[in-house]
């Protein structure tokens, strides 16, 4: 099992704009991090972080381990804060802007959840106009007793129904 993409996850929230070195305004793309607990809940770091910091900062809760702390540990941190859903959505687009395929790879702590995100992503991409393809559902499951499994989808899907 991959740790990096099941346990820890940036998640794009907002863009900001900023100036470079030689003072021309540039837009940044801003990320919050979340970690998945071999329990399966989710936690929200409550910063927003530009991408190299965020990237950084997970580096970092790889190295100590951090999916493994406990739930009371991590609510007693003054810097996450539980989140309100465990799905970790990637997703990435090849070919022309505004069409092109689009490729999602999602993870979550429970089948139900993966279940709800397929089915809303035929309703807003129809499979007969854009080729909406969603993956049978995977297990990761752990190499000893301790937390839970953790669930994975692929889906594919283009970005014109023409």
């Amino acid at each position: 099992m991959n740790v990096r993409f099941t346990h820890y996850h940036l998640d794009h929230v907002s863009n900001r704009t900023c100036r470079d070195i030689g003072g021309r305004l540039r837009s940044e793309k801003v990320y919050r991090v979340k970690v998945r607990l071999t329990g399966g809940v989710v936690f929200t770091h409550k910063y927003e972080l530009s991408k190299f910091r965020a990237e950084d900062l997970v580096e970092k809760m790889m190295a100590e381990a951090v999916h493994e702390r406990s739930f009371l540990e991590m609510r007693r941190s003054r810097h996450w804060e539980p989140a309100d859903h465990s799905l970790f959505v990637n997703t990435s687009h090849a070919g022309r802007v505004g069409g092109g395929r689009f490729s999602y790879t999602v993870y979550a702590s429970s089948r139900s959840e993966l279940e709800a995100w397929v089915e809303s992503l035929y309703a807003a991409w129809h499979p007969m106009g854009y080729g909406t393809i969603a993956n049978p559902i995977a297990v990761f499951r752990r190499a000893s007793d301790v937390g839970r499994d953790v669930y994975q989808v692929t889906a594919t899907r283009w970005g014109s129904c023409d």
